[in-house]
C-alpha cells in the first residue's frame, strides 16, 4: 500500500506508476480513494489516501494480504496519517512482524520517526537546490486606482443588499512592502 495525503496526489501517483508499466490504473497499480476505486484481481500496488488507510486498518488490523505500507509525504502530518502510522506500528509489533513500514518525507526529522519505529534504519537522499530571485513589479496606475475604489464599491453593494451579508477579511501586503507576511496588516473588505 502506498499512502498519499490527498486524492489528487493518490490519483497522480497511481497514473504515473501505471503509465511507466504501460498499463492503466486498476491493473498492476490500483487506486482506492473516498467515493471511488480502481482495483482489480491483478493489482499488486494499491495507492490509497490516508483516510482510506485509517478506515481499512481499523476494519482489518492484521492487514491481510499486505506486505508493506509506504507513508508518502509524511511531513504534511494529519490526524489520519498519525493514526494510520500508530495502528500500523501496533499491527507490526503485535500481529504482523513481517509487515514492512516505510515513512517518506522531504522535510521531517528522520531520526525522530526512526526512534518511534523502534530504531528503524534511515536513508537520506540529498536533493539539489537552486537559487531563486524574487522580483516585484510596480503596479500600473490604473490597477492602483481600481484597488483604492474596490473597498468603497463593496461597501455600497453591502448597503444595498437585503438580508444576510458575508464580509471577507483578506491579509494583504502592498507590492511596495518588503516585509515578511507576518508583518502584513489585515485588509477588511
Amino acid at each position: 500500500l502506498l499512502l498519499e495525503p490527498r486524492r489528487i496526489a493518490a490519483r497522480a501517483a497511481a497514473e504515473r506508476m501505471a503509465r511507466t508499466l504501460g498499463e492503466r490504473v486498476g491493473e498492476t497499480v490500483g487506486l482506492r480513494v473516498r467515493l471511488g476505486s480502481k482495483v482489480g484481481p491483478k493489482t499488486r500496488i494499491e495507492v490509497v489516501t490516508e483516510g482510506v488507510f485509517a478506515r481499512r486498518i481499523i476494519a482489518d488490523p492484521e492487514l491481510a494480504g499486505v506486505a508493506a505500507v509506504l507513508f508518502d509525504e509524511f511531513h504534511e502530518r494529519s490526524l489520519d496519517a498519525d493514526l494510520g502510522l500508530a495502528l500500523a506500528r501496533d499491527a507490526k509489533e503485535g500481529l504482523r512482524p513481517d509487515l514492512r513500514l516505510l515513512v517518506m518525507s522531504a522535510t521531517l526529522d528522520g531520526a525522530r520517526v526512526a526512534r518511534l519505529l523502534g530504531r528503524a534504519e534511515t536513508i537520506e537522499s540529498l536533493g539539489r537546490s537552486y537559487p531563486v530571485e524574487t522580483r516585484h513589479l510596480p503596479r500600473p496606475a490604473r490597477v492602483r486606482a481600481a484597488a483604492r475604489r474596490e473597498p468603497r464599491r463593496r461597501a455600497c453593494a453591502l448597503q444595498r443588499a437585503r438580508g444576510s451579508a458575508l464580509r471577507i477579511v483578506t491579509w494583504g501586503m502592498p507590492a511596495s512592502s518588503k516585509g515578511s507576511p507576518s508583518t502584513a496588516k489585515p485588509s477588511f473588505a
